[in-house]
């Protein structure tokens, strides 16, 4: 398990133990720096800063207002630190940096698979942040849903309640999906299996999906009906179409006389 600070959160410190070769008497290192990434964005927040040395630990305090816990994100560090000359030990140090505000849609979506999991390991909050950032990917990559983005379980923006409802509804279908599948994580390729009982909540969630999507067109100014009646009434193919200026008022009969 990471370790994990909260946004805003700073000390800490990040350390790495330092031994003397029988690896129980502790050492003094000669010095130490630090290099941390933000593994979601791919970018590096700060660069071989130094860091401070004891007899048998180098450590790192986060210091206040610092990037590393200014937003939601998973984290590693890679602490150098030269044992002694000639010897330099790197040691990786996973973190996460959550958000407090993501606990309520984790608990929306734990209440709605606590009586589905087939072991209550499934339901730390670990778990909980990953069937929710997927269920935001799989929102997006499946349907087009593009109005937030989801890290450890925080949305971006701060999301409506109604939002908050959806995103939690479709991680809990998609956990049980993958729990009847007979695996713990989710996987694409198990929605080509039988989802047994689960499968008219798919089917009826594809279908509110669609229906949303295709009224969607209608408020869009490149697509007509049937009928080529384009919103409140301008016909597409009159020759008055194309003259009538936003907000202007239609004609009674847009349609010419042959």
């Amino acid at each position: 398990m990471s370790l994990f600070y909260f946004v805003g959160n700073y000390g800490g410190p990040l350390r790495t133990e330092v031994y003397e070769d029988d690896g129980f008497t502790p050492k003094l290192p000669l010095s130490a720096t630090i290099t941390i990434l933000n593994m979601d964005a791919g970018t590096t927040v700060i660069s071989n800063a130094p860091c401070l040395v004891a007899s048998g630990s180098a450590y790192y305090s986060i210091p206040s207002g610092s990037p590393i816990t200014s937003s939601s994100a998973h984290m590693v560090a890679y602490m150098d630190v030269l044992v002694e000359s000639g010897n330099l030990l790197t040691n990786p140090i996973y973190f996460n940096v959550l958000d407090k505000a993501s606990y309520s849609l984790i608990t929306q979506w734990r209440r709605k698979v606590e009586n589905s999991a087939p072991s209550i390991e499934l339901l730390e909050d670990e778990d909980a942040r990953d069937w929710i950032d997927a269920a935001v990917a799989v929102a997006s990559r499946r349907y087009g849903v593009t109005t937030y983005t989801s890290t450890l379980g925080a949305l971006t923006p701060a999301a409506t309640a109604n939002y908050r409802e959806f995103y939690a509804e479709l991680a809990s279908l998609m956990a049980r999906t993958a729990w009847h599948a007979g695996r713990g994580k989710w996987r694409d390729e198990e929605l080509s299996l039988d989802p047994g009982p689960l499968a008219d909540e798919w089917a009826r969630l594809d279908l509110i999906m669609t229906a949303g999507s295709n009224n969607d067109i209608f408020s869009r100014v490149d697509h007509y009906n049937r009928d080529h009646v384009f919103r409140d009434g301008s016909k597409y193919d009159s020759p008055l179409y194309w003259q009538l200026p936003s907000g202007s008022v239609y004609p009674l009969t847009d349609v010419p006389n042959p």
